[in-house]
Order: structure tokens, then C-alpha cells, then sequence
């Protein structure tokens, strides 16, 4: 990019900070200076400029720290570094961690959109990762395959198997940027600290580039509903739904099955706690307990052992078993999706599995649903 075009300032952000490798694959053994206002220097490589935690310490300096330091230390670099750059690339861990989710968040105001890049036999491993990009609502510019495979004179080979990569593009409606061979090259110009490619292994990058300089900004769905309003009139709507919840599951679903199936046996009570989207805010929450003639309301909530927290609009594509996507379109919706993406927790060390089961076995009861989405259906649709 560089030599291409000199006054394009780019930055690159090595956000897999517990196993950066920028500097073994460039060769430097340069460090990120920090000003006098506490401010990280970016390093100049190539006219790009970088951060990365191997240029914080020495190139065999380990790493491990809590998620929640990670997340702090990839907001610091974004927004608190000296940065002069038009585009920023973040080359994020593979996996859909906390750094995943917070980058996203942070860089949300403007997100062009991820460019995935996959092997062939990563099949699983590609279709999550454009999952969760589905269920976000997180822009895809396109996809990769490296190590699509080996030529070697006039024959090729595929050691990871054939490419997979338009089937998969296809089923999600993705365009593919191109392949990248496994090459030799790559290798040893790896092992000198050269990572540029060659000039006939450019058109993917070249693809990339295109689509990543011409893409409009788009603020990622799930980004866009963390900042409605939920008005305080909702909460007796809210309050509403609850009350007529716990009392169609006495109506409708054998507790005591419920109570087998879910590990609730000894009827422990628990909090369920509605917040708005952003998490940040309580709407209301209720204590309960699994009893032998059903759920209860307990009067004392000092007796809680554990709490289950999600927010309105996800009790709402729970109850309605579908969620709308940014497109207007509608799309089956599981309890299970919730927990998965981190929109139920369960707090309280033993509970998850408990938890999960619970609200799967409840949710999963057409005819416990069928009553409240008669009565509340207009006002839940409003929030799926």
C-alpha cells in the first residue's frame, strides 16, 4: 500500500495482544515510545503506522492477562494514541472474544465493515465467524482463502483439503476477494523479516483494499439498538409482561417436569433482571422460585442465590421466537442465541447450566408462548 501510494496514511492495530507477532514477521526490534501526556507513539513501518504489543516488550515476552485488561488496553491504543492516519486496519484474533465485541464497539462510528480471511479447512470455523457477523449486523467487504493450496511446476495440490471458499461466499451472500496459495516464499521472506508478497499474490490484497477504501460507513446493528431510549412509561408494559409470563407457566408447563429437566429441584431462588439494551439500566426485576404448584414471586429478595440479567429486547425476541434483522427481514430466534452472544447472563457460580436449560425448556413450550404473544405480540414486535 505504501509504495503504491505514499500519501495514503494508514495505520495497522495488532489487537491479538496476547500473541502479537509483528515483530518477528517484520524483523524489528523497534519499541512504542509513550509522550509526555501519556499518549502511545505509533511506530513507522513502511510508512504505516503501528501498534503492537510486541513492541512494547521484547519479542518472546509473554502475555496473559484477565479479558477485561485486554479490553483496556485495546481502547487505550485507539483512543489514546498519537495517530495520523486516515484508515485504520485492526487485525483482530481469530475467535469472537471480548476484543472482538469491544472493538467493534469502540471503532462502531466508523466501522467500514471486517474482510474475513480464512483456509479451506476451516468450514466450521468461517461459517461462525460470518454468523456472528449476521447476528450483529457487523458489515462483511468480503472473504480470503490463504493457503488455498500448492503449485508446484504444473501441478497443484491441496494440503488442507479443496477451497471452500465460494460455496461458503454463496450460502451467506459474501463476495470472495481471492485466493492466496500456500508459497514457499511466504515462508523464508517470513523467516527474514520480510512479510510483503510478491506482485502475482497481490490481487487479493489489492481486492481488499478496494473494497475496504470504497465501503460506506455503516454503524453495526447491535451497536445502533444499544443506544435506544427505552422511555420510563415502558416499564409498567414491561412489568406487564412479566406478571402475565410467570402466571401462563404456572397455567401451562408441568412444573415439576420443569423441575426435572432443569436441575431446579431444590427450588433455589433467583433474581430475573430486565435491563435496556445497553445493559447499563434496570427496568425492573423480580425474585423467584421453582416451587412444587410453580414459579413463585418471593417477597424477600435479600433470599436470592443467583440472577439471570437480559435486556427488554431480548425477552422479547425470546418470547417471540424471531429477531429482525437490519434489513427489515425476520429470522428464527432461539433462547439459546442469547446466551451464546452474551445477551442473557446468568451470575452466580454453578448456575449457567441451570440457567440455560431453564429458559430453554420454557421458552421452547409453544403453548406457555402462544398466550403472551396474543396479548403482548404488538407491543414485542415493536423491540425484536
Amino acid at each position: 500500500m505504501a509504495t503504491k501510494n505514499p500519501n495514503l496514511h494508514v495505520a495497522l492495530i495488532d489487537a491479538d495482544l496476547d500473541n502479537s507477532n509483528f515483530s518477528q514477521f517484520t524483523g524489528s526490534n523497534s519499541s512504542i515510545d509513550i509522550s509526555t501526556d501519556q499518549q502511545f507513539k505509533p511506530y513507522k513501518w513502511n510508512n504505516i503506522e503501528v501498534f503492537s504489543m510486541s513492541l512494547l516488550g521484547s519479542r518472546s515476552q509473554s502475555v496473559s492477562m484477565e479479558a477485561s485488561r485486554y479490553v483496556q488496553i485495546l481502547d487505550d491504543v485507539i483512543e489514546r494514541s498519537l495517530w495520523n492516519a486516515d484508515h485504520f486496519i485492526i487485525d483482530m484474533p481469530g475467535g469472537s472474544s471480548d476484543i472482538f465485541r469491544t472493538g467493534v464497539e469502540i471503532v462502531a462510528d466508523y466501522l467500514a465493515g471486517s474482510i474475513i480471511v480464512t483456509q479451506p479447512s476451516m468450514v466450521d470455523a468461517t461459517r461462525k465467524s460470518l454468523n456472528l457477523h449476521e447476528y450483529f449486523e457487523i458489515p462483511v467487504l468480503g472473504l480470503i482463502e490463504n493457503m488455498s493450496f500448492l503449485q508446484i511446476g504444473k501441478k497443484t495440490f491441496y494440503p488442507f483439503g479443496k477451497s471452500t471458499i465460494d460455496e461458503i461466499a454463496k450460502e451467506y451472500g459474501a463476495k470472495v476477494l481471492g485466493k492466496i496459495p500456500l508459497s514457499l516464499d511466504i515462508a523464508e521472506n517470513l523467516g527474514k523479516g520480510d512479510p510483503l508478497l510478491k506482485e502475482e499474490l497481490l490481487p487479493p490484497i489489492d481486492n481488499a483494499i478496494t473494497e475496504f477504501t470504497s465501503a460506506m460507513i455503516q454503524v453495526p446493528g447491535f451497536w445502533a439498538r444499544m443506544r435506544e431510549k427505552i422511555s420510563e412509561g415502558l416499564q409498567e408494559e414491561v412489568e406487564k409482561v412479566l406478571v402475565n409470563f410467570i402466571v401462563t407457566i404456572n397455567k401451562t408447563v408441568p412444573v415439576n417436569a420443569l423441575r426435572t429437566t432443569t436441575g431446579f429441584r431444590d427450588g433455589k431462588p433467583f433474581m430475573l433482571v430486565i435491563t435496556d439494551e445497553a445493559g447499563t439500566k434496570e427496568i425492573t426485576s423480580v425474585p423467584l422460585r421453582v416451587v412444587e404448584d410453580g414459579v413463585k414471586v418471593l417477597k424477600d429478595p435479600k433470599t436470592v442465590e443467583f440472577q439471570i440479567a437480559t435486556d427488554f429486547k431480548t425477552l422479547a425476541r425470546m418470547i417471540m421466537g424471531q429477531r429482525k434483522n437490519k434489513d427489515g427481514s425476520l429470522e428464527p430466534y432461539r433462547p439459546e442465541d442469547a446466551w451464546y452472544h452474551g445477551d442473557l447472563k446468568a451470575y452466580g457460580l454453578g448456575y449457567t447450566q441451570y440457567a440455560v436449560r431453564a429458559f430453554r425448556t420454557i421458552f421452547a413450550d409453544e403453548q406457555t408462548m402462544f398466550d403472551i404473544r396474543n396479548r403482548f405480540g404488538p407491543l414485542l414486535n415493536m423491540w425484536i
